[in-house]
């Protein structure tokens, strides 16, 4: 592996040029594990319905973004029987990943179930799928500030 930079952010690279590389931190430390194209984009996937799951939770409960992303971590942890350091999707594997998918879909589904009467904006009201079509062209569905 070799240092570089992707999108101005730091990586490590394979020096093979197999295109498998992972994030560092400032320090030089991995913040996941080593990825191909395809885990990397399952893992942006992952994220997107994930983090819409969250944002949705801050909105319908009227809670500060960052103690429903708090919460969100918390159950992905007990949904998927995680430790505080497995649950990262950085370090998912493929499964994990679908898993995650999965789980976060179902429970998207179930929170707008539950507060469809409240009404919500419409970036909170996105389907999954749209999120994850805007994930793949990395685009930002979330405002400013959230």
């Amino acid at each position: 592996m070799v240092s570089s930079k992707y999108r101005g952010h730091p990586v490590l690279t394979c020096s093979s040029g197999c295109d498998v590389r992972v994030g560092v931190d400032k320090n030089g430390r991995a913040l996941g594990t080593p990825a191909g194209p395809e885990l990397r984009q399952l893992r942006m996937d992952t994220h997107a319905v994930f983090d819409l799951l969250w944002h949705r939770w801050a909105t319908f409960r009227d809670i500060p973004v960052k103690k429903a992303r708090g919460k969100a971590y918390v159950w992905m942890r007990e949904a998927m029987g995680l430790s505080s350091e497995e649950a990262h999707i950085a370090m998912f594997t493929e499964d994990q990943c679908r898993t995650l998918i999965e789980l976060a879909k179902a429970k998207n589904a179930e929170t707008l179930k539950h507060h469809r009467q409240h009404g919500c904006p419409t970036f909170i009201g996105q389907r999954v799928e749209t999120v994850l079509d805007h994930a793949r062209k990395r685009v930002t569905v979330f405002p400013k500030g959230e």
